[in-house]
């Protein structure tokens, strides 16, 4: 959850100065599923990485 949180604040910082967030989950579904709602109320959300393979 501390990650979340945090990541709302780095995106709040980047969007003040123009920049786009491109998370990267590593995780799997469930981690994936709470990275997709955060990443839904990011206005600077661009795309989430994802491992494939």
């Amino acid at each position: 959850m501390w990650g979340l949180l945090e990541l709302t604040r780095i995106a709040a910082v980047a969007e003040v100065e123009g920049v786009d967030v491109p998370p990267h989950n590593p995780s799997g579904p469930i981690s994936t599923a709470a990275s997709i709602h955060v990443c839904a109320v990011l206005p600077n959300f661009r795309v989430l990485e994802l491992p494939v393979g």
